[in-house]
């Protein structure tokens, strides 16, 4: 539901007020506590807030719960439900079908056709994204799901746990692959059962996801483009870079796009396209946060490295031939003396950068040519490739923690994040 501020700026937008006073002071009445085990699986919301004095009744409309289908299509997909590479419903363990519940972020978009639609992330491994028609009431803005289905991701080797998401200046869907899978087990043999979850989108068992699973497949921004409900196009822009993707998030430019990631010794990083539009192509900057002050939240001086350039088709060729032991000689800490934090040998970059083992790891980037020289495609590779283990090994830095949130405010022309 829009909320009280937004209502009264496009009233007075409507109205042709030209000089709109934001709300000073907004206070929300408290939720009910669920006490009752059927409370416990409700939603439980404020019902009134109350804006600079004035109280204001607020609501929430369902559109789809996951396994529920469409008014206009009650014998059509059920959403959240999850397919493989195939076309084919996947099954839970115990043969039902397997309906995702962990529905993330939803977009509003207008399809080619001028029709209203949705596209709904499920965060799952494998993950799925749903296009769903709308229908709005005229009369008091209720939106109604008319017919919904799975958008195919067969092309691009499946959809990677899609958690939140954006909608571009250009009025298309911009989503995320968040928890990238860490590319060193597959070299190790240690892939963890998160990760082998997704072996199941291929017809194979977890057991052999070191088979049919390239793990630089996901960790992208991913685009999608609705004509009409029969014709949406998903692409993956691996030039954006590989990494926990959170939230891509377009700036009035329609080329500069911040990107956050996701869990404990992350990054910040911003992806600048060659065209205004078109995110197939461009430079990859990574923060360096310089601390100023301590006070408050404190305060730092964002110095930004360079990544380099790519485009979608050179990174797509790079991650079907190159594999971790490729791009990176590494090394075992080691400990010179009692008491000393450990340190890399010579020649190894020490880096602290994310992943599921999140702990000191020494890395020298390899000859990716065997040429016997390393030169600017090598470093190439691994920014795509290994976008956050290559920042921190060129000075980014990567101990941010649940970067989640990001938005921009154009009146004070200032970038927010949570």
């Amino acid at each position: 539901m829009e909320s009280p501020i937004k209502s009264a700026i496009a009233l007075a937008l409507t109205m042709g007020v030209s000089t709109i006073t934001l709300a000073g002071s907004i206070e929300f009445s408290a939720a009910p506590v669920p006490r009752t085990d059927a409370e416990k699986r409700s939603i439980l919301t404020s019902d009134q807030a109350v804006v600079d004095g004035v109280s204001v009744s607020i609501d929430y409309n369902t559109l789809l719960r996951s396994g529920q289908t469409g008014t206009l299509d009650p014998n059509g997909y059920r959403y959240g439900q999850l397919y493989g590479s195939n076309g084919q419903p996947l099954t839970a363990e115990d043969g039902s079908p397997y309906i995702s519940n962990d529905n993330d972020f939803a977009s509003l978009l207008r399809g080619t056709d001028s029709k209203l639609y949705m596209v709904s992330h499920f965060e799952s491994r494998p993950g799925a994204m749903y296009l769903t028609e709308l229908n709005q009431n005229r009369q008091n803005g209720i939106l109604t799901a008319l017919r919904t289905r799975p958008l195919d991701f067969s092309p691009v080797k499946g959809g990677w746990v899609h958690c939140a998401g954006s909608v571009t200046p250009w009025g298309t869907h911009l989503g995320s692959e968040e928890y990238e899978p860490d590319a060193k087990q597959w070299r190790d043999g240690t892939i963890t059962d998160y990760n082998a979850a997704m072996a199941t989108y291929f017809g194979a068992s977890p057991d052999d996801a070191g088979n049919v699973m390239n793990p630089y497949d996901y960790g992208y921004a991913v685009e999608v483009k609705v004509n009409d409900f029969g014709s949406a196009t998903v692409t993956k822009h691996y030039a954006m870079g590989r990494l926990a993707l959170e939230l891509a998030y377009v700036m009035p430019d329609n080329k500069t796009v911040y990107l956050t990631d996701d869990g404990t010794n992350v990054a910040l990083y911003r992806f600048v396209a060659n065209e205004p539009g078109k995110l197939d192509m461009g430079t990859l900057w990574v923060a360096q946060w310089n601390q100023k002050s301590a006070s408050g939240a404190g305060a730092a001086h964002l110095n930004w490295i360079y990544l380099g350039w790519a485009s979608n088709e050179q990174v797509r060729e790079w991650a079907n031939r190159y594999r971790f032991s490729d791009i990176f000689d590494e090394a075992e800490p080691v400990v010179l003396t009692e008491g000393k934090k450990p340190t890399c040998p010579e020649g190894l970059t020490s880096i602290n950068a994310g992943h599921e083992d999140g702990d000191h790891q020494c890395l020298k980037l390899r000859d990716v040519n065997q040429d016997g020289a390393i030169d600017w495609m090598d470093e190439n590779i691994a920014s795509r490739l290994e976008t956050r283990r290559w920042a921190a090994m060129q000075g980014g830095t990567t101990e941010f923690r649940k970067m989640e949130g990001i938005t921009y405010d154009p009146d004070r022309h200032q970038l927010y994040l949570a």
